[in-house]
């Protein structure tokens, strides 16, 4: 059956909804977890559901792109309310990233093809899964537009919190970002490494950044961007073809992810991933990697949340004394 394409990132991608899809909505919305996740069992038998009519400004089905199987569904409210985006995972495809990536490509379809121009999504108090993923796709908390509601079986009192999208902007570093880029490169150091690299070597390196990023952004940059938040710096990342010999020639690197420690935990690193993982797809590479050094356990965290696996490359490298760095590696 064809259908249109929306948007696709590669791994999923956004399709056109077609009646026929209607029994896999139906059988999500009897799922416990799902009436919990919205508060409500909303169509008491399928012959009541196949004769609704869609109202939302935009509706989707999820497709998984390397099976063809339809994993989900994303919509918006109807025209006359505040844009709120909601998602649905089917059970069996669930806590396994495809929420997050679907919540990522449908933001980016609406607020830059369809250019909605404010954007809002719910979540429950208990629902920590929800909240994390909202951070991770660039939403920020709302308490303006926490609704109270009544728990639909107990009815005792709840909320449900609100969320905005607050995009970030991520672009290729000019020359004139360099003095940015030194900063950003020496507090994150300072943060990030404390305690694992001596301080001695990070001042010793911290005192290069300037010069540093005035020669590699003087030459025509194709790997090194640049992340804003509200019009500010907030990081700076780089990617481009692996530097490693073995890594064969479909994997891209990721050489770096830097933040200003006053923007960590707001998802900004989720989304630069998102983008990285993205312009990697757009260049035709299969794999992306990273090193990191093994004591740097938040860095760590971060990169098995967004799908890395330690691939069994080690060296030791010298910062200011010896210290092991590890490979990770992630299909894409």
């Amino acid at each position: 059956m064809d259908r249109k394409v929306y948007a696709s990132n590669g791994a999923i991608s956004l399709v056109e909804y077609h009646k026929c899809d209607d029994r896999a909505l139906y059988e999500n919305w009897q799922d416990v977890d799902t009436q919990k996740g919205y508060n409500g069992v909303y169509y008491i038998d399928y012959e009541a559901f196949e004769h609704r009519t869609l109202k939302n400004r935009f509706f989707a089905m999820i497709k998984q792109n390397s099976t063809g199987e339809l994993i989900g569904a994303v919509g918006v409210s109807r025209p006359e309310t505040t844009p709120d985006l909601a998602i649905w995972i089917f059970k069996p495809y669930r806590r396994k990233g495809f929420g997050t990536a679907a919540f990522a490509l449908t933001t980016k379809y609406l607020t830059e093809v369809l250019e909605i121009t404010e954007l809002h999504a719910g979540a429950f108090p208990d629902n920590a899964g929800s909240q994390k993923m909202l951070r991770r796709c660039g939403y920020a908390p709302y308490p303006a537009g926490n609704i109270s509601e009544k728990h639909y079986i107990t009815g005792e009192d709840i909320v449900q919190m609100d969320y905005i999208y607050s995009p970030i902007v991520i672009r290729l570093a000019v020359r004139a970002d360099a003095p940015d880029m030194a900063v950003v490169h020496m507090r994150s150091w300072e943060a990030a490494y404390k305690d694992i690299v001596p301080e001695e070597y990070i001042r010793e390196k911290n005192a290069l950044r300037p010069a540093l990023w005035e020669r590699v952004l003087s030459e025509a940059n194709t790997t090194q961007y640049i992340i804003k938040k509200d019009g500010k710096t907030a990081g700076m990342m780089g990617i481009g073809p692996s530097r490693d010999e073995d890594a064969g020639g479909d994997v891209y690197e990721l050489m770096g992810l830097y933040l200003l420690p006053e923007y960590f935990r707001q998802g900004i690193g989720s989304q630069t991933m998102e983008f990285a993982f993205n312009k990697s797809r757009e260049v035709g590479y299969k794999t992306m990697t990273v090193w990191l050094l093994t004591d740097n356990l938040n860095a760590k965290r971060f990169y098995e949340k967004c799908g890395f696996a330690e691939d069994g490359k080690t060296e030791t490298r010298n910062f200011g004394r010896p210290l092991v760095c590890v490979r990770m590696r992630r299909d894409l």
